[in-house]
């Protein structure tokens, strides 16, 4: 709301912020051989991949901000977001 009405961001205060959570996570199928994992995951996370037009094309469509490897005490937040999502739904 900020960035499409300035006016309203100088008279918002953050009370509390959510935590950060991770929105899109991509997968390899599990018989893939590991070196093309390693070989892909390096090449899309290298700035070379990131000026390359169509990865720019790509990156904007889906709002991407940066592609790395993350582990899952980093999918933490989510798993929670999910878990209370699912609890709060079955209430209904």
């Amino acid at each position: 709301m900020k960035e499409m009405n300035p006016q309203i961001g100088r008279k918002l205060q953050i009370i509390a912020e959510s935590p950060e959570l991770i929105a899109s996570i991509g997968f390899f199928r599990p018989d893939w051989p590991e070196e093309y994992k390693k070989r892909a995951i390096e090449a899309m996370k290298s700035d070379t991949f990131r000026r390359h037009e169509r990865a720019k094309q790509i990156m904007l469509l889906f709002n991407i901000e940066k592609i790395d490897v993350i582990t899952d005490d980093q999918l933490e937040n989510t798993r929670k977001l999910l878990a209370d999502y699912d609890r709060l739904k079955r209430k209904k």
